[in-house]
């Protein structure tokens, strides 16, 4: 039987690896015997022992996790940075202008 495919991109640092953890892992976990997820994972400089912790994670479950550097790109560019709001302070978010 062929199963669904879907694919998932989440972003993330070294700092919300926690979240982040948590929420491949709700993923895959609630995933039906039917289903496989491709995880794209933007990384913005996640080091290796948080890379693999991560893999281990994922390990069980049929899926594809893959990591995909992206903090050359982020330094290239400009993106404003707000660090006001209800956030915890020294965080960076960015911000969409239309």
């Amino acid at each position: 039987m062929k199963k669904n495919e879907f694919a998932v991109v989440l972003a993330s640092d070294n700092r919300g690896i926690l979240p982040l953890s948590v929420t491949v892992f709700s993923l895959l976990n609630t995933a039906g015997p039917d289903t496989f997820y491709k995880v794209y994972i933007l990384s913005d400089g996640i080091d290796a022992g948080n890379r693999s912790k991560l893999e281990e994670l994922a390990a069980p479950f049929d899926c594809r996790l893959e990591f995909i550097e992206i903090s050359n790109i982020l330094e290239e560019h400009d993106f404003p940075i707000l660090n006001s709001g209800p956030y915890p302070p020294g965080d960076a978010y960015l911000s969409r202008s239309c």
